[in-house]
């Protein structure tokens, strides 16, 4: 017999998500880009949207950007097939990208870096060391920091210039992604915190899924002097992994707020269990329960959010993955 549940939202804050209810991907040398790897994504440059929220089971909602301006696409080759590959023979992978710009990266067992730039106009190399764009064996919460110098040559002119730059890239979170395209699930980010003595600096967040060409999502705010005059935003645009999560669609109906309450119906003939966390626009989880069983109707109590606020209600069945997600203003 099915019944009906009614659950307090003051409970419901206290039972927040625990590191166990999360597996915690390690990211490893089977995470670095290969030779044929392709990354099609969509382009955006949204200076409002909020950032991305770093920890574990974490919802990154992203399915209201529409409107991409333009799309991208970077394939990974052979050095061997790029032009200027002999300016960088310690090279053992490159990539195409826009401006006629072309990247020659260095992979081994525990590291990938990038060595430089060329293009028709301007070269980019390092001395003292080189950026590292990931680490072999990276366990969420830690911290790599890395120092080089940045030797930018106009080519048309020949004037160089040199910048000291670092970078402190942080393992920051695991949890699931909301696209247009789809919902990932199993997906890990980081943050890179780029400094230079000449440029502008930047924080960047990127969102994988069990390697680096699998980029489900990068965030770039560009800093300087304490205001933020860029925002660039890209999602994967051609999706084409195996880990994409169904929705919940047949299975569960959500109505309201009616007053202070969503109701949440199941229309399975057996019980649902379902992770369920309600998040406000900015990201933030305000309200997360790691395992509900539904067997009927659930009258979910949400007077205790703020009001004229929207948010979004995220149910994942633990079960099969599949996922529903409910946006609504809070009256």
């Amino acid at each position: 017999m099915k019944t009906k549940t009614t659950l307090l939202c003051a409970i419901l804050f206290a039972v927040l998500f625990t590191n166990s209810a999360y597996a915690q991907p390690v990211i490893d040398s089977n995470w670095f880009y290969n030779i044929g790897d392709t990354i099609r994504t969509d382009y955006f440059t949204p200076n409002s949207y909020p950032l991305p929220q770093e920890g574990f089971g974490v919802p990154w909602d992203m399915s209201d950007l529409t409107g991409a301006r333009s799309q991208r696409e970077t394939i990974f080759v052979d050095p061997s097939e790029l032009p200027y590959a002999d300016e960088f023979p310690d090279a053992n992978i490159g990539y195409r990208a826009t401006r006629g710009r072309e990247f020659f990266l260095k992979k081994t067992e525990d590291k990938v870096q990038l060595l430089g730039m060329r293009s028709e106009d301007a070269r980019i190399e390092y001395s003292q060391g080189y950026p590292t764009l990931m680490y072999d064996n990276f366990e969420f919460g830690q911290i790599h920091e890395n120092t080089y110098l940045r030797l930018y040559t106009n080519l048309m002119t020949s004037d160089t210039t040199m910048s000291q730059e670092s970078d402190s890239l942080q393992y920051v979170g695991v949890g699931i992604v909301i696209t247009p395209h789809g919902t990932y699930g199993d997906c890990v980010m980081t943050k890179l915190t780029k400094s230079s003595t000449i440029r502008a600096s930047y924080v960047e967040y990127k969102i994988y899924q069990g390697s680096m060409s699998n980029l489900i999502a990068r965030d770039r705010r560009y800093t300087s002097g304490g205001v933020e005059p860029v925002r660039h935003i890209e999602y994967i645009s051609s999706p084409i992994l195996s880990n994409t999560i169904e929705p919940l669609d047949g299975k569960i109906e959500v109505t309201g707020p009616l007053q202070d309450q969503l109701l949440i119906q199941s229309l399975a003939e057996s019980d649902l269990r379902l992770r369920l966390t309600i998040i406000d626009m900015a990201g933030r989880e305000v309200l997360a329960m790691s395992d509900v069983a539904i067997n009927g109707r659930l009258e979910l109590d949400i007077h205790q959010l703020e009001a004229a606020q929207n948010y979004a209600l995220i149910l994942v069945d633990k079960a099969e993955g599949a996922i529903l997600v409910h946006k609504f203003l809070k009256r």
